[in-house]
């Protein structure tokens, strides 16, 4: 049995077709298969201390989740993903967390709010967004983690560490790091790019036993900056390799 925390609006149903989740948490207990719970609309608003914990879900094709404010958290399993199209907005400090094999269109982070993306099984994101200061997305101990196009910008922060890295797969297709926004990777060997741009003094790092491998293109403008720093010893030092080729750069 598992546990939907959340408050409900007294307005559940509004007149724009979505639910409002919010203020002090009400438990609705949600048990077995023949009693999922069934959530009708498209869009569902979790404000600041409320929970969307994973539940068994009957429901739309298309969900939307937007969490906004310090300490609404959305925590998503697999179960939640399937079949569906799931988007997440995030802002204001809310905290986000996929979990094994789970499939997202849209990650978006923004005001602060934090993502962490793992659970040791598949997990793909369509599209991942994060933005603003304090934004960050934490990418760490998946089998294998598949992001068509993400973008970390004004300050924002996609950081991927995972010490048993070995016999897994971490790929990005085109990753956009602007206006001071940051990337950087420690341990995975390696983390596998298609296309990097690096504008306006957005920055990537490879640091502590990283490998960063890019096999398209890469462009750089505007003081954009890739760099590779050690940890302990030299030997530990970051590489960066450029279409395949076994020269570090």
């Amino acid at each position: 049995n598992k546990t939907l925390v959340v408050e409900i609006h007294e307005h559940f149903l509004n007149g724009s077709g979505a639910a409002l989740v919010k203020g002090k948490a009400l438990a609705l207990p949600v048990a077995g298969a023949s009693q999922l719970l069934e959530l009708l609309n498209d869009t569902y608003y979790i404000n600041s201390n409320a929970y969307w914990n994973d539940v068994s879900y009957s429901g739309k094709t298309y969900l939307t989740l937007r969490a906004d404010g310090s300490n609404a958290r959305i925590n998503i399993y697999s179960d939640l993903t399937s079949g569906r199209t799931v988007s997440i907005y995030a802002t204001n400090q809310a905290y986000i967390s996929l979990n094994a094999d789970t499939n997202l269109s849209t990650l978006s982070l923004s005001g602060g709010a934090q993502a962490y993306v793992g659970g040791g099984g598949n997990n793909t994101i369509s599209s991942l967004t994060v933005d603003g200061g304090g934004s960050k997305a934490s990418l760490s101990y998946s089998k294998n983690l598949n992001i068509s196009s993400a973008s970390v910008t004004n300050g924002a922060v996609i950081q991927a560490d995972d010490s048993g890295s070995s016999g897994r797969t971490y790929k990005i297709g085109t990753l956009r790091v602007t206006n001071s926004g940051i990337f950087k990777t420690n341990y995975i060997k390696p983390f596998q790019i298609t296309d990097l741009y690096m504008q306006e003094r957005g920055r990537v790092k490879v640091g502590t036993m990283g490998q960063v491998r890019v096999s398209g293109t890469i462009y750089m403008n505007t003081c954009g900056r890739m760099c590779t720093y050690s940890g302990y010893s030299k030997s530990e030092k970051g590489i960066f390799y450029y279409k395949n080729s076994d020269n570090s750069g």
